[in-house]
């Protein structure tokens, strides 16, 4: 059941991780 869940793990992209940059006025 490991192999299977493994596979498919490296089947599946990894998510990109999400930059927080929060545009805030007068900086």
């Amino acid at each position: 059941f490991k192999a299977i869940q493994q596979k498919l793990e490296s089947l599946q992209p990894p998510t990109p991780p999400i930059p927080k940059t929060p545009k805030l006025p007068g900086i």
